[in-house]
């Protein structure tokens, strides 16, 4: 009797059940590091003064608008870290890689050629690339 290996989407399919709890957990941590953060560097900034409530007529507008924009990137900061943490602890757990990579691929075969030969120009050459298509250039 032959057993027979699980298909790549059957995988796939177990891989994104079982990173579900993770991504919940992920966010319980953000929201409560998140908070955090935000309380501390509201009272290193002000210097330990309350954090102002935004219905409330007698508070500066710039103080308002301060915590807001402070409470966002806090938000915003943090859920990248947890979030980074959770794309390093699946890879690790399930041995795949769920994030983008970084390295662009050669355009040309010679470009991969070079690129075997010495490594460092054709990182120079990847970076050059990836310019010009954010410009949207041809090169010129």
């Amino acid at each position: 009797m032959r057993i027979r290996a699980p298909r790549s989407d059957s995988l796939l399919a177990m891989k994104r059940i079982l990173e579900a709890p993770l991504r919940a957990l992920g966010t319980l941590i953000t929201v409560a590091i998140a908070g955090r953060v935000f309380e501390l560097v509201w009272r290193l900034i002000t210097r330990g003064q309350p954090v102002p409530d935004p219905q409330d007529r007698t508070a500066g507008t710039i103080a308002v608008v301060g915590a807001a924009a402070l409470r966002s990137a806090s938000k915003a900061a943090t859920r990248e870290v947890v979030d980074r943490a959770g794309r390093r602890t699946s890879s690790h757990l399930f041995g795949t890689s769920s994030g983008r990579s970084s390295v662009v691929p050669p355009a040309h075969p010679k470009a991969a050629k070079r690129a075997e030969q010495n490594p460092t120009a054709a990182k120079s050459d990847d970076i050059k690339q990836s310019r010009r298509a954010k410009r949207g250039s041809s090169g010129a």
